[in-house]
């Protein structure tokens, strides 16, 4: 579908009607209600209190929160701390299942399938590194992040001669920690390797990180924090305006889904309320058929979603309109300059601002595309092609997209 922005006036469309899987292009009605709801300034908390011997992890839901900003928050609290003995993570400002509706479909521990937590670091993901040793021994591994004794190691892998390898990392549940399980073999001479793997429980892995910098070993439990304790830290997240940016830019699925979380703005909320709230908006303030549309997880993964052109674009129009929306198109990719879009459509001049969308049986591609007049189009080509590959119709894209560059 290709439409004017300012008149409304449909140029082109083919099956516009139809609902498909977007796969990540998604991620547009996502960001568009998180936006709206939670304003571009909006920034999430984190806090670090106490109570008597007890520290207390406070998570507010921010999606970009890090190790090494963690460990600087608490840091700076250990000025406030006296003895302590035990770390509980308070991460109940999200309720319900730490994996996100849809994601279940497959059982992989790759980095973009990860559990989220209204307390998380690095996107719910383990950094590990593989490093040779001596000829017969085991390999080095390493925990970059999380740090402290959240990860359980177990490396049945061996060094052997020269600069191959055939490294195999997985991580599984153990209890209420992940196990990290290394098999394979790594030459001496090979330099060393970096695996990134999703943990299960990332709220109790950033709380072994707090407690590994007070030193207090693996004293580490969920729980509430009590009204009367006081706080020692906290810090405030980038705006939303900046998180949107790594949201859509780099299609980040963790930013996605830990803002579906919070959309609602109440504390415990569960994926289904968030869900609510979102498919709410979109009959109001779009004025999509809740019938004809289905809004499964925030990030599009796997059957995240079933839209048609005709709701892509309409949601597009509906953002031109917003009063935020400099902060929306901010926020997508520039074709030949950023993000996904970075090595497509080099030669449109930055006129073109998108969202993909890619998946083993998916290939989409919406957002704004200006014309050699100036006029604006609001542009989604999705297609599904089960069992045949259907990354390969960026091309196809590419050349619509040209066509538009050249219309009004």
């Amino acid at each position: 579908a290709v439409v004017d922005v300012k008149s409304g006036r449909e140029v082109f469309a083919k099956e516009p009607a139809l609902a498909l899987n977007p796969a990540s292009v998604v991620k547009l009605f996502t960001s568009a209600v998180a936006l709206d709801r939670l304003g571009p300034d909006h920034r999430f908390e984190t806090a670090i209190l106490v109570d008597g011997d007890t520290v207390f992890a406070r998570g507010g839901g921010d999606p970009m929160l890090t190790q090494e900003e963690l460990l600087a928050l608490v840091a700076e609290a250990r000025k406030k701390l006296g003895t302590v003995r035990r770390v509980v993570v308070d991460a109940s400002a999200f309720g319900g299942a730490s994996l996100p509706p849809g994601y279940g479909k497959k059982n992989t521990d790759a980095p973009y399938r990860a559990s989220t937590a209204a307390l998380a670091l690095d996107s719910g993901v383990t950094e590990l590194h593989i490093v040779p040793t001596t000829d017969g021994q085991p390999p080095k591994v390493i925990s970059v992040r999380p740090a402290g004794g959240y990860l359980l190691i177990k490396n049945e892998a061996r060094t052997v001669q020269g600069p191959g390898a055939t490294i195999r990392v997985r991580v599984r549940r153990q209890g209420e920690r992940s196990e990290v399980v290394v098999t394979g073999r790594i030459g001496k001479r090979r330099k060393p390797m970096t695996f990134f793997r999703r943990i299960d429980a990332p709220g109790l892995a950033a709380g072994y990180v707090v407690a590994h910098a007070l030193g207090l070993g693996g004293q580490v439990s969920l729980g509430k924090t009590p009204p009367g304790a006081k706080l020692a830290a906290r810090r405030s997240s980038k705006p939303l305006r900046e998180i949107l940016a790594v949201l859509n830019k780099q299609s980040d699925n963790f930013i996605a889904e830990t803002l579906v979380r919070s959309i609602p703005k109440t504390s415990g909320a569960h994926w289904e309320a968030g869900r609510a709230v979102v498919r709410q908006w979109l009959a109001d303030q779009v004025g999509l058929d809740p019938a004809r549309f289905s809004y499964q997880n925030g990030s599009g993964l796997y059957e995240g979603g079933r839209f048609s052109s005709h709701d892509v674009v309409r949601l597009l129009l509906a953002m031109d309109r917003h009063r935020h929306r400099e902060v929306y198109r901010g926020s997508l990719s520039v074709a030949g300059q950023d993000g996904t879009l970075k090595s497509r459509l080099r030669d449109s001049g930055g006129r073109v601002l998108g969202k993909t969308g890619t998946l083993d049986q998916v290939s989409a591609l919406a957002g704004y595309v200006r014309g050699r007049s100036g006029r604006w189009l609001a542009v989604s080509v999705l297609v599904n092609e089960p069992g045949k590959g259907a990354r390969r119709f960026r091309g196809l894209q590419d050349q619509l997209v040209r066509l538009a560059l050249e219309l009004l």
